[in-house]
C-alpha cells in the first residue's frame, strides 16, 4: 500500500507535467485574449498619440455565442429522448421531462449554457464538472395533539431535533398527547452541474481524452466552513487552521477569511501494489491529504471549438481574432493620428518674426501674430485615409475568412430539429 507521501510525490511528479498550469504559455494565452475581449490597451501605447483600441475578439466571441446558445435555450429541452416504439413514448417523456428538472430547476442551467460557450469561445475549452452531491435538507414542522406513542418515535428519529414541545393530558380518556415543533434533516442526493474556470483546471499533456488522462486535477479556493459543507472531517480542517493560520493580519484584519488552495486530484495510480490502476480522487490543502478514495470516472467534459487532431484542447475563434483586432486598431490609431495632424499641423516659422504664445494657441481661429506674410507657414500633410480604409476593408476580409461573418443567422428549420448538431456545425462552419 502506498503511503500518502508517496501519493503526494507522485502527484507533484503529475504536476510539473500538466498541458496547464499557472505559469504556463497556455495560461498567458487566455490572460492576453481576456484582455483583447475586454478591450485593454496593448502596452506600446504613447502619451500624446491615439489608444483607441478596437473590439473585433468581442464581436467574434459574443456573436457566435448567442447563434450557438439559441440551439439549446431556445426552448428548455436540452435533451429528448426519442421512444423507439410506441410503447416508449411516455417513458421518453418522462425522462426528457427529468433532464429538464435537473438541469434547469436542481442547476442553473441557463447560466452554465452561457458560461461554457464563452470558455471555449474565448479560452479554447470549456471545462463542465458534473457529479452527484450529498446535500442535507432542513425542514421545520409542527405537531399537535399527537400520542404518547408516536411522540416517543419522533424522538428515537435520527433526523429528527424536537426543538419545543408541550405535554398535556386529557381528564376523560386520562391519555397523554403532545404538542410542539421539530427540525427534520435529511441527506438528499442530488446531481450537481458547473461550469469550472479553465484556469481551476489542469490536465496530463499527454492525454487526448478526459476518460484516458493519468491525471487531472481541479484548484479553487475554500474557506474553512467551505471545506466542512463539502463533507471533510472537522478535525482535519481544524488541523489546517492550526497549521497554516500562522499570519498576523493585525487588528484591522481579524474579519479577513482564512482561504485554502484546494486541490482536488484524479489520478491513476496503483495504490494497492496488485499490479492494476485504481483511479483515485485525492483532495489537498498545502500537501495535507483530506480524503482519498476510489471513484468510478473523472466528472469533467471539456469542449474545444476548433479541435486539432490528438489533442485535448485545440483554438477557438479568439485566436483568429485577436491578431485582426491589434491590426486594425494600429490602423485607426494612425489614422486618428493624421486627421489630428492635419486639424492642427506643426508650423514652419521664422525665427524672430512670429510672436510664439500665438503659435501655441491652437485653439480653432485664433490668430498668429507675425511681422512678416512669411514668417509662418504650413508644409502639406499627406492624408492617407483612402489606404487605411482599404487596408481595413482587408483586415475585415480576412476575419471573415477567418471566423465568419458577424450577421450569419441560422436556417429555422434547423432550429426545430430534434438535434443541435447540425446547427453547431452550421453555424461553426460560418466561422
Amino acid at each position: 500500500m502506498l503511503t500518502n507521501k508517496d501519493l503526494l510525490s507522485k502527484i507533484q511528479s503529475y504536476e510539473d507535467n500538466v498541458s496547464d498550469n499557472l505559469d504556463s504559455d497556455a495560461s498567458q494565452t487566455r490572460a492576453d485574449l481576456m484582455r483583447y475581449y475586454l478591450g485593454e490597451e496593448y502596452g506600446n501605447e504613447r502619451t500624446g498619440y491615439s489608444s483607441i483600441v478596437t473590439r473585433e475578439v468581442f464581436q467574434t466571441v459574443e456573436n457566435i455565442k448567442s447563434d450557438i446558445a439559441e440551439l439549446f435555450i431556445a426552448d428548455d429541452e436540452t435533451v429528448r429522448f426519442e421512444p423507439q416504439g410506441p410503447e416508449d413514448v411516455e417513458a421518453a417523456q418522462q425522462a426528457t421531462d427529468y433532464i429538464r428538472y435537473v438541469f434547469y430547476r436542481q442547476n442553473d442551467g441557463f447560466s452554465n449554457v452561457l458560461d461554457s460557450l464563452y470558455d471555449g469561445l474565448l479560452q479554447r475549452q470549456g471545462v463542465i464538472k458534473r457529479w452527484r452531491s450529498m446535500e442535507d435538507e432542513i425542514t421545520t414542522h409542527s405537531f399537535e395533539n399527537i400520542s404518547e406513542q408516536a411522540f416517543q418515535i419522533l424522538q428515537s428519529d435520527p433526523e429528527v431535533e424536537i426543538t419545543e414541545f408541550e405535554e398535556s393530558m386529557d381528564l376523560e380518556t386520562q391519555m397523554i398527547s403532545f404538542d410542539g415543533k421539530l427540525i427534520r434533516t435529511q441527506e438528499k442526493g442530488k446531481t450537481r452541474i458547473e461550469v469550472i474556470p479553465p484556469e481551476e483546471f489542469a490536465i496530463h499533456r499527454d492525454a487526448t481524452t478526459i476518460e484516458d488522462a493519468k491525471f487531472v486535477r481541479q484548484r479553487s479556493m475554500k474557506s474553512a466552513s467551505d471545506l466542512i459543507a463539502m463533507g471533510f472531517s472537522k478535525e482535519k480542517v481544524k488541523n489546517l487552521a492550526r497549521q497554516f493560520d500562522t499570519d498576523d493580519y493585525g487588528e484591522e484584519g481579524n474579519n479577513i477569511i482564512k482561504m485554502y488552495d484546494l486541490h482536488e486530484v484524479y489520478m491513476r495510480c496503483d495504490r494497492n501494489q496488485d499490479d492494476y490502476d485504481e483511479l483515485l480522487k485525492v483532495c489537498l490543502v498545502n500537501n495535507v491529504i483530506l480524503n482519498i478514495e476510489e471513484v468510478d470516472e473523472i466528472p469533467f467534459v471539456i469542449w474545444t471549438p476548433i479541435r486539432i487532431s490528438h489533442r485535448l484542447t485545440g483554438l477557438c475563434p479568439a485566436d483568429a481574432a485577436a491578431p485582426i483586432q491589434k491590426m486594425k486598431s494600429q490602423l485607426w490609431r494612425n489614422q486618428l493620428d493624421n486627421q489630428y495632424n492635419l486639424n492642427n499641423g506643426r508650423p514652419i516659422v521664422v525665427e524672430g518674426q512670429v510672436d510664439l504664445d500665438s503659435v501655441m494657441n491652437s485653439k480653432p481661429g485664433a490668430p498668429y501674430l507675425v511681422k512678416h506674410p512669411n514668417g509662418i507657414s504650413f508644409p502639406q500633410q499627406p492624408s492617407f485615409g483612402t489606404h487605411t480604409y482599404n487596408m481595413m476593408g482587408i483586415a475585415d476580409q480576412m476575419l471573415e475568412q477567418d471566423v465568419g461573418s458577424t450577421d450569419n443567422t441560422i436556417s429555422p428549420d434547423i432550429l426545430n430539429g430534434n438535434t443541435a448538431s447540425g446547427a453547431v456545425s452550421q453555424v461553426l462552419s460560418k466561422r
